[in-house]
């Protein structure tokens, strides 16, 4: 019994490390994504929206760049 609790940890532990490791993976791309959409604009397309913008409660325009990781 306690073997069986002892694999059932590892096998526990090995998924929540692999989710982990995906995790920061998708996160370190997503900012070089960003990194490279603010260095060259012009290479990613944007949105054209309209948004409301708290501080002034007007409604504005928004060109957030599009990522490929979205």
């Amino acid at each position: 019994m306690k073997i069986l609790f002892i694999i059932l940890a590892v096998i526990v532990a090995g998924v929540l490390s692999i989710w982990c490791w995906r995790q920061l993976i998708w996160a370190f791309y997503q900012l070089s994504d960003l990194r490279r959409a603010q260095k060259h604009p012009e290479d990613f397309p944007h949105t054209d929206n309209i948004v409301f913008n708290r501080k002034t409660n007007k409604l504005e325009e928004s060109q957030r760049p599009i990522l490929p990781s979205e």
